[in-house]
């Protein structure tokens, strides 16, 4: 390819358009594991506001049935307790389940929002 002169000019384009190929391949793989890590980030957070919700409600002494959340850090909690039933009729009020639901994005400006869901029963002597 080369040749007595040096390198024609369409070498140089050929290496040239391999090079940028090859940034905007390394650019989008960086920007994905950074998007992707991103949302690891965030969803941990989500996941140790929802505990610290759960534990909270677990270890307070309300047993009334209630629905009430939190917010924190683009992370909107919403805690619902309620009687346990089978079929059409309602357990004692000893056993409850406690329902924590995060919501969540993946950065402050960003409209799509995930969830996570946990639940736990809540026995009451």
């Amino acid at each position: 390819m080369k040749t007595n002169k040096g390198y024609s000019l369409i070498e140089i384009v050929i290496g040239l358009a391999i090079i940028v190929i090859f940034l905007i391949a390394t650019n989008s793989l960086v920007n994905a594991s950074y998007d992707r890590y991103r949302l690891i980030l965030q969803r941990n957070e989500a996941m140790d506001f929802a505990i610290r919700e759960m534990e909270e409600i677990l270890q307070s002494g309300e047993t009334g049935v209630m629905d009430f959340g939190h917010t924190e850090n683009n992370m909107v909690s919403r805690v619902k307790v309620e009687k346990i039933k089978n079929g059409t009729t309602l357990y004692n009020d000893k056993v409850f389940l406690v329902t924590v639901n995060v919501e969540f994005t993946k950065a402050p400006n960003d409209n799509q929002k995930y969830n996570i869901e946990l639940k736990s029963l809540k026995v009451v002597e």
